[in-house]
C-alpha cells in the first residue's frame, strides 16, 4: 500500500482557563504527530506546529535584571491535527520542548 505522510503541522490556540495551574508556564513546546496505518506500519512525522507561547504583560525588573513577562500567559493547548484516510488506524501526538 502507498501511502502519503501528513504535510501540514498541527494547528495550535492558546486559552486561559482561569486556574492557577499552568505546566507550560516555561516551556515553548511545539506539536507534531504521525498516523499508525492498518498495517502497523508508520508514517513520517507531520512538521512541528508553532511554538505554543504568548509572553505575558511586559514586565522587566531592573534590580535584578530579570525579564518577567517571560512566562507563558496560557496555560491550555488545544490542538487540531488532520485525522488521515481511512487507511489511518491511531494517531500519536508528539511534543518537543525546547526550553
Amino acid at each position: 500500500m502507498i501511502v502519503s505522510p501528513p504535510l501540514s503541522p498541527p494547528t495550535i490556540v492558546l486559552s486561559n482557563d482561569g486556574s492557577d495551574s499552568n505546566n507550560i508556564k516555561d516551556r515553548f513546546i511545539r506539536f507534531a504527530y504521525r498516523w499508525k496505518y492498518l498495517d502497523n506500519e508508520y508514517s513520517a512525522l507531520s512538521p512541528f506546529s508553532e511554538v505554543a507561547f504568548f509572553p505575558s504583560t511586559y514586565s522587566y525588573d531592573y534590580g535584578t535584571g530579570s525579564n518577567k513577562s517571560m512566562v507563558n500567559a496560557n496555560n491550555v493547548v488545544n490542538v487540531t491535527l488532520n485525522t488521515g484516510t481511512s487507511n489511518v488506524k491511531e494517531i500519536q501526538l508528539i511534543f518537543k520542548d525546547s526550553q
